[in-house]
């Protein structure tokens, strides 16, 4: 009986992860900051996206693909994710120009088409993305 249990656990805990790598998954892409307009940001290259000048200051954008995050700052890969109420936590090992860093980071899927990246100590000072689709 305690195979059972065991292997039960195991299953639900695979499944909950599929679960949440299915949601990770849907966020591939491109985005800019709620406002941004994608084209000052990024241009399309083949069915994909690139940063048109990633180094700019001016930068809002992230590029989602597979477990990585550009940013114009860093690129981080996603170790690990897991569910919290209403959002998401992502555990996150990021590196820029000059060190290697790793960063928690919470946000929530508001649709297919918007996220939003808070602080939970702070969530009043939420940053709200749009998906970048032409």
């Amino acid at each position: 009986m305690l195979k059972f249990k065991t292997a039960m656990a195991a299953a639900m805990a695979l499944a909950a992860t599929s679960a949440l790598a299915d949601e990770l998954q849907s966020l591939r892409g491109a985005w800019v900051m709620a406002g941004m307009d994608c084209a000052e940001t990024f241009v399309k290259e083949g069915s994909g996206w690139k940063f048109k000048d990633r180094n700019s200051s001016l930068n809002t954008g992230l590029l989602l693909q597979g477990n990585q995050i550009l940013s114009p700052g860093a690129t981080c890969t996603l170790s690990r994710v897991r569910s919290k109420g209403d959002h998401l936590v992502a555990s996150l090992g990021c590196a820029d120009a000059i060190m290697f860093n790793e960063v928690s980071v919470s946000f929530k899927i508001l649709d297919a088409d918007h996220f939003q990246r808070f602080d939970p100590d702070f969530p009043e000072s939420a940053v709200t993305y749009q998906r970048c689709t032409q």
